[in-house]
């Protein structure tokens, strides 16, 4: 026999979250692949007690939280903002590569990313647009605009009024120059670099359930285990994101 029945059948939750991170909250990156996250609330609380009347119960850090989980994709960009001012992630430039006749869409007057992207997340170099048949070259700042999205891909868009009409496909030619790898340093004594971080659920209507946290770091040593040849298990490493709670925010369960 049940004791009880369901209160708020949307208070129930399901699924796994998101996790970003970033400088602030409008420059985010997606961290990808986790595993075994949750959020930890750090309060700590206190017991003043006296001789003669009841205890009183008090806290303090009452805004301090955590992500815990594992990070199953090691990327060493990641540790760059997990654990920035600790370590320093950079990028080792390959051979430029020529790419030419690339199409796009230009739809309205918003950016259209490039297939490639340079490895150091700035503008590609050496841009012409053209049209489908490549007689017609376009004009920078006239026709078109070259932007760089917060992805590190370059963005070409349409200008109102140009001579590139709403949903031309257009050819562009460029330079891209891809990482031929990267490397991480370790500073030997130095302050953290607080970051910012967000996890977001989203459920089968869309709604979010969202927890932020600012000044975050990672408090936990980078520790990979490798595994064993034969295994079908992948390394991850284990992160404590280490901050305070900006806010919570629960489209899910609102009644």
């Amino acid at each position: 026999m049940s004791q009880t029945n369901i209160q708020r059948n949307e208070a129930l939750r399901y699924g796994s979250v998101t996790l970003f991170i970033g400088d602030d909250f409008g420059s985010l990156i997606n961290v990808g692949a986790i595993r075994n996250m949750s959020f930890e609330h750090k309060a700590e609380n206190i017991e003043v007690a006296f001789d003669n009347v009841p205890a009183i119960k008090k806290f303090k850090n009452g805004n301090k939280a955590s992500f815990v989980f594992d990070l199953a994709e090691i990327d060493l960009t990641t540790f760059a903002y997990t654990d920035a001012g600790l370590v320093v992630q950079t990028n080792i430039a390959g051979a430029p590569v020529n790419i030419t006749n690339e199409n796009a869409v230009l739809s309205g007057v918003l950016g259209k990313a490039l297939q490639n992207k340079n490895g150091n997340g700035a503008v590609v170099t050496g841009i012409v647009v053209t049209d489908e048949s490549g007689v017609t070259t376009y004009v920078l700042n006239q026709d078109y605009t070259v932007q760089i999205g917060a992805d590190g891909y370059t963005r070409i868009a349409r200008i109102e009024g140009g001579d590139i009409d709403d949903g031309d496909t257009v050819l562009v030619d460029y330079t891209y120059t891809p990482n031929a790898s990267k490397k991480v340093t370790f500073y030997n004594g130095g302050t953290k670099t607080y970051k910012v971080a967000r996890i977001v659920n989203v459920n089968n209507d869309g709604k979010e359930f969202r927890i932020d946290l600012e000044n975050v770091t990672n408090i936990k040593p980078l520790t990979t285990p490798f595994q064993a040849d034969d295994s079908d298990g992948i390394m991850v490493c284990s992160i404590e994101l280490s901050g305070t709670v900006k806010e919570i925010v629960d489209e899910q369960s609102v009644s």
